[in-house]
C-alpha cells in the first residue's frame, strides 16, 4: 500500500528553522526598528522618535510598541511636544502629537492595516495565522458595518496582504534558505527515513494490521508476500515487489516552500538504487510542494486561503467581484499541474496517509478534504509533537482533522489510535553558512 506524507510547516520547526508565522513577524520588526524608512509601505515613523530616543534592541512589534510608548512618557515629561498620545479613535493607529509651536503632527501610524492586525494579534496572542487572518477579513467585507470599520476595500486589502506575502517570501529566501546548508544535515537522519523502510511492515506486523482495522485480509496478504520474500534469495525487496506488480510509492506533498525534505529523497532513492542491503528498501519516492517551492518560477508560490467549504464562501462568491477570489488557494492550483498529479496518485491505488508537522487547519481544507475523504485513502496516521512538559497536540491535529470530514462515522474509522502514533522526531538540525 502506498503512502501519502503530508508535510507542514511544523516539519521544518522540528528541525529548528524559524520558519513560523512569529519568527517572520519578529524579525521583520527587528529590520524596521534599524531602518525604518525601508519599510514605509508598512509603517510611517518620524523623524524626531529616531533622533530623540535611543532605544535597545527591538526583537518583536512588543518591544517596538514599548520603545514607542516610552517615547511618549518621555516626551510629556520633557515637554518636548504640547501634546502627544495614540489616537485611540483609530484604535492605536497612530501617534499624533502637538509641537510647541502649535503645528499638528504624526509620529508614528500603520499604513498597512493587515500588518497592524497580524502584528497586533501576535503580540497579544502570541501566535498568528496570516492566511486565517486574510479569510477573516475577507469575510468581515460581507458585514456593512463591519466594511466601514475598516476604512479599506477588498483591492487595497489584497494589495496590504501581498506586501505582507512577497515580505514573508523574502524572509524565507534570506533567513532560511540562503543562511542553513540543506545538504549537510549534523545529525543522523535515518530515525525519520526508517518510518518509510517497507521492511518494518513485517517487523512491526501486528501495529501493521492494526492500522488498517477496515483492511485486515489485504494487510495480511501484502504481509505474507514480504515473509515469502524473506526466503527467496533475492537481495531488493522493492524490486521483487514491483515484479509481482505491487506499487510501493512514498507520495510527499509539502506545504511548505523550503528545500529541507531534498536531503531526505536523496538518501532514500540512494537505497532504492542500491542492491546490497536486504533491510532498507523505500520503493519510489516523489515530491509535490503543492504551495510552490522558492526560487522556482514554475512553482510560485501560492499563498491565501483555502476553505471553499466554509459557509461564507457562497457569499463571496456571491458579490461576483473576482478581488475577493484572488488569494483563493484553489485558482492558484491552476497555475501549474502539481494538483492534477496529487488526483492521479490519489486515483491510482489505495494509500495511507502520514501527517507530519501538518496542523489540519482549515486555510487548506478543501485540499485535505479531497484526501481524507477519498475512497482510496485507508487510514490516518499522525506524527505528533512532543512539548517538552509531555504534553503533545495529538488530540488537537484528530479535532482540527475531523473538520475535514462530511461523515464523521469513515473519519474514526481511518484515523490511527494513539497508541499506534509517535512524535515526530525533532533531532536533526542544519548548520548554519560559513562566509
Amino acid at each position: 500500500m502506498n503512502r501519502l506524507v503530508i508535510i507542514g510547516n511544523g516539519f521544518d520547526l522540528a528541525h529548528g528553522l524559524p520558519t513560523g508565522y512569529c519568527d517572520f513577524i519578529n524579525d521583520l520588526w527587528k529590520k524596521i526598528a534599524n531602518a525604518p524608512n525601508l519599510y514605509e509601505d508598512l509603517i510611517y515613523l518620524n523623524q524626531s522618535y529616531i533622533i530623540n530616543l535611543k532605544h535597545p534592541k527591538v526583537t518583536s512589534f512588543k518591544d517596538f510598541k514599548d520603545r514607542l510608548n516610552n517615547y511618549i512618557e518621555i516626551s510629556k515629561k520633557e515637554g518636548l511636544y504640547k501634546s502627544i498620545d495614540w489616537d485611540l479613535e483609530t484604535r492605536e493607529r497612530y501617534i499624533y502629537a502637538h509641537t510647541l509651536s502649535g503645528k499638528e503632527e504624526i509620529v508614528f501610524k500603520f499604513n498597512n492595516h493587515f500588518f497592524r492586525t497580524i502584528s497586533e494579534n501576535q503580540h497579544t496572542q502570541n501566535w498568528v495565522d496570516i492566511e486565517n487572518e486574510y479569510y477573516k477579513h475577507l469575510k468581515d467585507f460581507l458585514n456593512e458595518k463591519k466594511y466601514r470599520q475598516y476604512n479599506i476595500d477588498v483591492i487595497r486589502l489584497n494589495e496590504e496582504f501581498k506586501q505582507v506575502k512577497d515580505l514573508f517570501e523574502k524572509y524565507l529566501m534570506d533567513e532560511i534558505c540562503n543562511k542553513y546548508n540543506f545538504d549537510k544535515p549534523n545529525h543522523e537522519i535515518n530515525a525519520i527515513i526508517k518510518e518509510f523502510n517497507v521492511w518494518n511492515r513485517v517487523t512491526d506486523k501486528d501495529d501493521f494490521r492494526e492500522e488498517f482495522p477496515q483492511n485486515e485480509n489485504e494487510v495480511t496478504e501484502f504481509i505474507n508476500i514480504l515473509s515469502e520474500y524473506r526466503g527467496s534469495g533475492k537481495r531488493n525487496v522493492t524490486q521483487y515487489l514491483e515484479g509481482m506488480n505491487i506499487e510501493v510509492r512514498n507520495y510527499f506533498l509539502s506545504f511548505n516552500y523550503t528545500p529541507t525534505l531534498d536531503v531526505y529523497l536523496s538518501k532514500m532513492q540512494d537505497d532504492y538504487n542500491a542492491i546490497h542491503d536486504d533491510k532498507k528498501h523505500f520503493g519510489q519516492n516523489t515530491l509535490i510542494q503543492i504551495h510552490g517551492r522558492l526560487k522556482d518560477n514554475n512553482n510560485l508560490i501560492n499563498f491565501g486561503f483555502g476553505d471553499e467549504m466554509d459557509d461564507d464562501y457562497k457569499n463571496i462568491e456571491r458579490k461576483n467581484n473576482n478581488e475577493y477570489l484572488k488569494y483563493i488557494k484553489s485558482f492558484q492550483y491552476t497555475q501549474n499541474n502539481n494538483y492534477k498529479k496529487l488526483l492521479d496518485f490519489i486515483d491510482s491505488q489505495k494509500f495511507q496517509v502520514y501527517i507530519m508537522g501538518h496542523s489540519c487547519g482549515l486555510s487548506d481544507r478543501i485540499l485535505l478534504n479531497t484526501i481524507f475523504e477519498h475512497e482510496n485513502c485507508r487510514s490516518i496516521k499522525i506524527y505528533f509533537h512532543q512539548k517538552d512538559d509531555g504534553s503533545n497536540n495529538y488530540t488537537d491535529i484528530v479535532q482540527n482533522i475531523s473538520r475535514h470530514f462530511k461523515d464523521k462515522k469513515v473519519m474514526r474509522s481511518k484515523i490511527v489510535n494513539k497508541s499506534l502514533c509517535e512524535p515526530l522526531h525533532q533531532e536533526v538540525r542544519f548548520d548554519k553558512k560559513t562566509n
